[in-house]
């Protein structure tokens, strides 16, 4: 292994202990929520969601990959949309959408859709069970957080 692919390494997990983090000591809470069910139309098509600190996941779709995804949102949130007002027009108006705030949320979420194809193939078997496990533990009732 090169030391490059060591320190990346480190980096991955390093990222990894600060989501899971995030879901034991409750800045995160991990919450089900049946999408398809939605009175809203425009709802139906989520599969995970991040309001306000509360990760909601579909029963079914909600996969670890989408748990890192909304981890992704929840902790690089704030520091994308500033880049997002930092970027010419020109950049942002390659996004769809009617408005410059529906162009800024449509580059947002292109990055954070970018960091997790990266990070989670990046990730080893066993964390992608730990956070599997805290999905398991959110559908079937139990709660394990570190106080």
């Amino acid at each position: 292994m090169g030391r490059a692919s060591k320190h990346l390494f480190l980096f991955r997990d390093w990222l990894f202990e600060r989501m899971v983090n995030c879901i034991l000591y409750e800045s995160v809470v991990i919450k089900i929520k049946n999408f398809k069910r939605s009175k809203k139309k425009s709802d139906r098509k989520y599969i995970g969601y991040n309001e306000d600190g509360i990760i909601y996941l579909d029963p079914k779709r909600g996969t670890p990959r989408i748990l890192v995804h909304e981890l992704f949102h929840h902790l690089f949130g704030s520091l994308l949309d500033d880049e997002s007002r930092d970027q010419p027009n020109s950049k942002t108006d390659q996004f769809a959408g009617k408005t410059r705030l529906d162009r800024r949320n449509n580059w947002e979420e292109t990055q954070v859709l970018r960091l997790e194809q990266f990070f989670f193939k990046a990730l080893n078997k066993k964390q992608i069970k730990i956070l599997q496990g805290f999905i398991d533990e959110v559908k079937t009732g139990r709660k394990t957080t570190a106080k």
